[in-house]
Parts: structure tokens; C-alpha cells; sequence
């Protein structure tokens, strides 16, 4: 097909492929760039990008619990993600402070995440103390996830703990015991692309 130069300034007839490289620049192109419907085919190696980052920000909130024996229940300390791709992995990290109200105590977390389906991730546990009570500890945690969607997905640490399972014993949440105040939990989220 011929090259031809169009009275209306166009060109045609230039086939696929057809420019040299490095003939056109980034200024020659717009300014944004629609690839909707489009397939868009990275490079190796270009992978692995934070795409976005997510936090609950410092929670306070004294959340406790009876619950023994291994039985887990939500805390109030949750953070919420969209994620940009279907493909995207989530990292969540989770760190909670943690008091033990009674002797034998074992406390565990976990966390949960909802929608687009409940998936949980796997145990941890803060040490075990054998004799007194009022001891405080950090449990910290990393979970994996692929949502598999770009629906909202919300992350919400559980807690409890093994042993000890009477009524009047207690775990809780972002108790200081030395001070009988208020600490810290976190929970962060990190989309990768």
C-alpha cells in the first residue's frame, strides 16, 4: 500500500510496525493514555510494585475476651483495601498488644478476611505464663493473601486463647498493665501488583 499524506494532514498506509524506533517521543504522545479493553503485556521483571498501602492507624480501643479453649472472636481493629487487579497479592502485617488476665493463659490471633469470600490466616501465639497474672505481650503476624477480585476486601484481627478457659478468665487488647492504660495495635496492608 502507498504512503499517501492526506490534504487534512493525516497520514496512511503505514502498517503496523512501520515507524523507526525512537521516532516518536513521549511528548508526541497524550497526556493520558486509554488502554480500557486493552491487554496491557509488562516486560519480565516488572512485577512486584507496591500498588498501594493501607493502614488501620494507631488503635487504643480495649478490646477483651473469655473466649478459651482456642475459640477466636473478632477485635474491633480492622483495615479495609481495594485491591487494582484481580491478580494483585496482599500482604497483611498485624501487631497487637496483649494482656493475660489469669495464670495458663496461651493467647492466639489470627486474621480474618471478608469478601470477596472469608478466609482466615493461620494461628500465632504470645508465650505462655505458668504461674500469676497481669502479663503483657506482642503477638505479630504476616498474611499472604489473593483475593482473587477487585471488590473492597476488609481485614480484622481475632483473638482468644488456649487454657485457663474459666468464666472469669480474660484476654485483651491494647492493655498496659503497668500503667493501666491504653496501647497500640496495627494492622497494614500492601497491594503488589
Amino acid at each position: 500500500m502507498a504512503i499517501t499524506i492526506n490534504g487534512s494532514g493525516s497520514i496512511s498506509g503505514i502498517s503496523t510496525g512501520g515507524y523507526p524506533d525512537g521516532s516518536i517521543t513521549a511528548a508526541d504522545l497524550a497526556s493520558t493514555l486509554d488502554l480500557s479493553s486493552k491487554t496491557l503485556t509488562l516486560p519480565a521483571g516488572a512485577g512486584g510494585k507496591i500498588l498501594q498501602i493501607v493502614s488501620s492507624g494507631n488503635h487504643t480501643t480495649n478490646d477483651s475476651t473469655t473466649s478459651g479453649g482456642g475459640n477466636v472472636v473478632d477485635s474491633t481493629l480492622s483495615a479495609t483495601i481495594t485491591p487494582t487487579t484481580s491478580t494483585s497479592k496482599i500482604i497483611a502485617f498485624m501487631t497487637l498488644m496483649t494482656y493475660h488476665g489469669s495464670q495458663g493463659m496461651n493467647g492466639i490471633a489470627r486474621i480474618k478476611r471478608t469478601g470477596p469470600s472469608t478466609v482466615y490466616s493461620g494461628f500465632v501465639q504470645d508465650w505462655y505464663h505458668p504461674t500469676g497474672a497481669g502479663v503483657s505481650g506482642n503477638i505479630s503476624l504476616i498474611f499472604r493473601d489473593a483475593p482473587g477480585s477487585t471488590a473492597q476486601c476488609s481485614y480484622t484481627a481475632q483473638f482468644g486463647y488456649y487454657g485457663a478457659s474459666s468464666g472469669s478468665s480474660v484476654i485483651q487488647l491494647n492493655k498496659d498493665y503497668a500503667s493501666n492504660v491504653n496501647g497500640q495495635s496495627h494492622i497494614l496492608l500492601l497491594e503488589f501488583a
